[in-house]
């Protein structure tokens, strides 16, 4: 599972098997987790796992990853992840990756501060600033609560959105000024994304 925290991120990795007498939990470095993330999202393959005292390696036969284990418990990511967030936006990745693109030109050069007005089967991204004008983009969504204004930084929304391969990407929110969890509308396989981020005040 990974999980991204503001800027920060980690992967919570868990290796169970038959031939194990426990299962073992560690924490691996971010570019060891993009590169695992990216090959394991072209190729179905078995993957071979090996910990060591200080590192542990992944062996895909053609490709070998190497990470050393960061030292210390794992953060106790479960209090951030938002649990009564059930009103579910579903948007197009390529779709909303563009807009957010697009409009973010416009934005604050400090917040990259990027409002999304969402409707049932609308969202509207809007940037206004007084330096540089406004700058609007309406995609196609699907919404199963209220209409509710959002507003998140650009920067943020891109980094996610890049790291998943899916067609269709899930928000689930709660309050404009709660944390929304993002993954994937729908997961095949075992690799599992729970991302969050947290929305920024609209002013």
């Amino acid at each position: 599972m990974r999980v991204l925290l503001d800027t920060h991120s980690f992967l919570w990795f868990i290796a169970g098997s038959p031939m194990l007498s426990q299962s073992a939990k560690t924490c691996i470095e971010d570019a060891a987790n993009e590169k695992l993330i990216s090959i394991a999202s072209i190729w179905e393959m078995a993957i071979k796992i090996s910990i060591g005292d200080n590192s542990i390696s992944f062996d895909m036969d053609e490709v070998m990853i190497y990470s050393r284990l960061l030292e210390g418990p794992f953060p106790a990511y479960q209090r951030v992840i938002p649990a009564k967030n059930e009103k579910e936006l579903i948007v197009s990745r390529s779709a909303i990756m563009e807009a957010t693109k697009r409009v973010s030109i416009l934005s604050d050069s400090l917040t990259k501060q990027v409002v999304f007005s969402i409707g049932k089967a609308k969202v509207m991204l809007n940037v206004s600033t007084q330096e540089l004008g406004e700058a609007r983009e309406e995609i196609d969504a699907s919404f199963t609560g209220e209409a509710m204004d959002v507003g998140y930084n650009a920067t943020y929304v891109q980094d996610i959105l890049k790291t998943m391969d899916a067609e269709e990407i899930l928000f689930l929110l709660d309050r404009p000024d709660n944390a929304a969890v993002v993954k994937p509308a729908s997961e095949g396989g075992n690799l599992k994304q729970i991302c969050i981020i947290m929305p920024l005040r609209i002013g």
